[in-house]
């Protein structure tokens, strides 16, 4: 495979919906998602187009710690191990969530992510 067709493949498994996918930034931008992300965390595409979805700032401080340790697998390693965190949706509730990180080693500072949401007992 190459970049191009990876990236393309990337698209069509984002249109697909079957899971959350988003495209982020090492610093906390979402650069891209899927409807089944924005649909998970209760916000608009305007607003994640309009750069309004920061993951930090979805991610209550106590899992901050865990995505670090991720950032740093990803500098190393194209895929990280996976983990479980919560994310604050737009109206406050929070969801449970396990998180599937990648890279493309040649476009640093950003991964891709699938996201399970997860039933907490």
């Amino acid at each position: 495979m190459n970049a191009k067709h990876d990236r393309v493949f990337l698209k069509h498994l984002m249109d697909f919906n079957v899971v959350p996918i988003i495209i982020w930034s090492f610093d906390g931008n979402v650069l891209s998602a899927n409807d089944a992300f924005l649909d998970l965390i209760g916000y608009s595409r305007t607003e994640m187009d309009a750069g309004k979805i920061n993951w930090r700032a979805l991610t209550p401080p106590e899992y901050l710690p865990l995505d670090e340790h991720c950032i740093q697998e990803l500098e190393k390693f194209p895929i990280a191990t996976p983990y479980v965190k919560e994310y604050f949706r737009k109206d406050g509730s929070r969801v449970a969530i396990r998180l599937f990180n990648g890279c493309d080693p040649e476009v640093p500072g950003q991964g891709v992510a699938m996201i399970i949401e997860i039933e907490v007992y």
